[in-house]
């Protein structure tokens, strides 16, 4: 994956559909550097539970110890149904 510069021009993609949103949110993991922060209703079209999903979490978070994820929870009735405790 690319580095982005420091320099680089800010991007802004709207989300015109459900659809758009799985690979809005995979270039969105891919893109954050230090911390992510998340405040929209996660729904089962974003695929949280995926392999994918979990794999780009865990290179997120194991690239160094001030990286951060907050996820603001609109409804938990859907983190609750795929939590694995």
């Amino acid at each position: 994956m690319t580095e982005l510069r420091a320099d680089a021009d800010p991007e802004r993609t709207l989300l015109q559909a459900r659809s758009d949103y799985p690979a809005g949110f995979g270039k969105l993991l891919g893109l954050a550097r230090r911390e992510l922060r998340i405040s929209t209703p996660i729904s089962r079209g974003w695929r949280m539970n995926s392999a994918e999903r979990a794999e780009t979490l865990a290179r997120f978070s194991a690239a160094g110890p001030n990286r951060r994820l907050f996820i603001a929870l609109h409804d938990i009735d859907y983190v609750s149904s795929i939590a694995r405790v």
